[in-house]
């Protein structure tokens, strides 16, 4: 067999070696220069549809970092770190209707990554919320403070500098690392200046108006040895006194009726809340409360009125507690979530707001007395699509486990329709991290699975939802069969991994896919793929290496009868397998470093090898049976291969959109994308780009050097990152791009 393998540089070297490797300086896509690619038939140009918009109604919010509650007009704010197109941002919680009811942009974008959000202040003496967004750890300072007014729900100014913010009834108190000033809260004109010391810590500042007090926490550069509570005179800045502190205060509560300070000192896995008078002198009494966590490094305290709420646990249990103010005696009122990175109380209806940066940024609802819990997301994306043929239907998940079923309005290639919609329990928070959320379907029991912690089961017919309790993890039924295989999760190198295979009808079961091993030298398998009709599953394996050897191979086992293993290809890292079932084989997507390769298996006697390589191609995979194609989805462009990876056509995607199956479906594909978006692909129908205006020949068009002569008397030639080839000089073949 005749095989090519490319490499520029003074010349082209074609080769004939054992096995197909294609390998190029630029392999992939784009217009010729006398051209734009031509697919070997037109109809290979693939064509977007529909894009539908799944996520929240009023925008996303994406990974909120702060929390507050405004009680009087029934909102909760959350201040987002968003995206770096469009910056920061505050979804605003409409705690009567339960849903986010407005975003407000910052347009703010930042240069390699949004600004980072530091606090949310809520002003009491008028309809405003202060948000601190930028760099705290810069020499300088680097953050903002944006003026949202929340009646408008609008940004209506920003002022730069401001690493920490108190309002007053008549002015608003700011501080940086260098300076304690205050300005008109209307007008934002400066009033008084009072320089300060440098410290790189600045915060909180609190105001006690009452007595007419600031409070200002700050620290050097590690919060250790130079950490003090400054406290100055609100009406002319002049400093009062000085209190230091063995470490920086991470949170300052001040109870305005008695005039005293709630300060929570951290420490090595622990913290207290220490108890100050109103000149920041800890007091004898009462006791402070000591918070104790495992791997915890900060306590989330919520507090309002004479009612403060204190945590302490691990992660996974993390209890709160109720206190009165200002003795700290235990009220009975206790319950337990996951731990949060803030907690708001709201004063008016005693519930609790808890906010996760990760895992979908949610803002969990907490009914103190009872201790029950309401999801509310700031933002929502597509977590699977999937199309069945035989019923028309298209299945859409999103985070919040909302099922949308719809069906296509008129002929081919027409919208998609809501036709039903089913609550199925799934949840991204707290537990369904990674993948989970993925959908199977088993058309003859007539169900739809959703796999995670635990596996549900929507029925096709009724849309009844079954929980399986005792069923956790990665699923992959076998339509053709009666087995189901789960893949539940678990701790690489501390316990054994392993896929069990259980029986469809019961979902029970105990027979495992790798016999019994020691959990240090066991494969760490975390997904299967199933080939149904070669009776093939392929499971994907991560080789428990940390830092940059950490990836992850594949085996292959024969499960016509008992599971038999067929083949590992131990290269990492490989991804998901698209399969072309028909022909025997598998496409896989490989990334190592800064290399990216696509592979295709096949079976070679007992055994299997990819028979071919193709290098400087990569990203999601999907194989259409029907046509013989293969799609891959990378870097905002979608690429279509024939079956033995030869070039036909690619098309331009939107920014930020992934491949959601590796089947291609009646003629389509789905791919989720950023706001909750889902682009619906039909993989024919499309028209190639335009050509470009035809250039003035020149003879010196092409510098000669980059042209190539192969022996054979074949010319390659490189243009704008892309490479080219002719047989006559005259006619070029774009090979790709690098």
């Amino acid at each position: 067999m005749r095989i090519f393998s490319l490499e520029v540089s003074s010349m082209i070297r074609i080769l004939s070696i054992s096995r197909a490797i294609v390998v190029g300086v630029a392999l992939l896509l784009a217009a010729a220069a006398a051209g734009p690619l031509q697919a070997a038939d037109p109809a290979d140009w693939p064509r977007v549809v529909q894009r539908l918009d799944l996520g929240v109604p009023a925008g996303n919010g994406d990974y909120p970092y702060q929390v507050a509650v405004d009680g009087t007009r029934s909102h909760v704010y959350t201040l987002n770190l968003g995206n770096n197109a469009n910056g920061n941002s505050i979804s605003v919680l409409d705690t009567r209707r339960n849903e986010i009811v407005a975003l407000i942009p910052f347009d703010n974008p930042g240069e390699f990554s949004p600004p980072t959000p530091v606090e949310l202040v809520i002003d009491p003496y008028r309809p405003r919320v202060y948000a601190l967004t930028g760099d705290r750890y810069a020499e300088t300072p680097a953050t903002d403070m944006y003026v949202v007014d929340v009646e408008r729900l609008e940004v209506v100014a920003a002022v730069s500098g401001v690493e920490a913010v108190a309002p007053g009834p008549e002015r608003l108190y700011l501080a940086n690392d260098t300076g304690l000033w205050s300005i008109d809260p209307d007008t934002l004109a400066e009033r008084e200046r009072h320089e300060l010391p440098p410290r790189r810590y600045n915060e909180p500042l609190l105001l006690n108006a009452d007595l007419g007090r600031l409070y200002l926490a700050r620290s050097d550069w590690s919060g250790q040895g130079e950490a003090e509570l400054a406290i100055y005179d609100a009406s002319n800045l002049n400093p009062i006194t000085s209190v230091p502190f063995e470490a920086q205060l991470t949170q300052v509560i001040m109870h305005p009726p008695s005039g005293r300070l709630f300060a929570v000192e951290p420490g090595d896995g622990r913290a207290r809340l220490i108890v100050l008078d109103a000149d920041g002198r800890p007091l004898d009494t009462p006791q402070p409360v000591e918070m104790i966590g495992e791997y915890l490094y900060q306590f989330p305290v919520a507090v309002a009125g004479d009612v403060i709420y204190l945590g302490g646990g691990s992660y996974e249990t993390y209890r709160m507690r109720a206190y009165r103010l200002p003795d700290l005696q235990p009220l009975e009122r206790e319950f337990t979530i996951r731990q949060p990175n803030e907690i708001a109380l709201d004063p008016v209806s005693g519930r609790l707001y808890a906010q996760y940066s990760s895992l979908g940024g949610p803002v969990v609802t907490i009914e103190p007395g009872s201790g029950a819990t309401r999801i509310t997301y700031t933002a929502l994306n597509v977590r699977d699509a999937l199309a069945d043929p035989e019923s028309g239907r298209l299945y859409v998940l999103d985070d919040a486990g909302t099922l949308r079923i719809l069906v296509r309005a008129g002929g081919d290639g027409a919208r998609y329709l809501q036709q039903a919609r089913v609550d199925t329990g799934f949840s991204l928070f707290p537990d369904n991290w990674g993948n989970y959320g993925q959908m199977s379907l088993d058309p003859g029991r007539e169900r739809l699975y959703i796999d995670g912690l635990p596996v549900r089961s929507v029925d096709t017919a009724t849309l009844a939802v079954t929980e399986y309790p005792d069923v956790a993890g990665q699923l992959t039924p076998d339509p053709t069969g009666d087995r189901v295989y789960l893949t539940p999760p678990c701790r690489c190198r501390t316990e054994q991994c392993n896929t069990l295979i259980l029986n469809a009808t019961t979902m029970t079961g105990t027979q495992t896919l790798f016999p019994p091993e020691e959990p240090m030298t066991a494969p760490c398998v975390f997904e299967t793929v199933l080939d149904t009709t070669n009776r093939l599953l392929y499971a994907r394996i991560d080789n428990g290496v940390p830092g940059s050897n950490s990836g992850s191979y594949f085996s292959i086992f024969d499960v016509a009868g008992s599971p038999e293993l067929r083949y590992t290809a131990w290269d990492i890292s490989f991804g998901q397998p698209a399969l072309d079932r028909p022909g025997q084989r598998a496409y896989l997507p490989r990334y190592r470093m800064d290399r990216s390769f696509i592979h295709r298996f096949e079976p070679v006697g007992d055994t299997f090898t990819d028979t071919l390589v193709l290098a400087g191609a990569g990203g999601q995979l999907a194989f259409d049976e029907t046509t013989r194609r293969l799609y891959s989805a990378a870097n905002d462009a979608l690429q279509v291969f024939d079956a033995d990876l030869t070039l036909l056509a690619e098309v331009g995607l939107p920014t930020g959109y992934t491949l959601l199956n590796t089947t291609v479906v009646d003629g389509h594909l789905y791919l989720a994308g950023p706001d909750g978006g889902l682009l619906v692909v039909a993989t024919r129908g499309g028209q190639p780009p335009a050509a470009p205006p035809a250039a003035t020949p020149r003879s010196e068009a092409i510098p000669s050097q980059q042209l190539f002569a192969a022996p054979d008397g074949t010319l390659f030639r490189t243009f704008a990152d892309r490479l080219y080839r002719s047989d006559d000089g005259q006619n070029w073949e774009v090979l790709g791009t690098g």
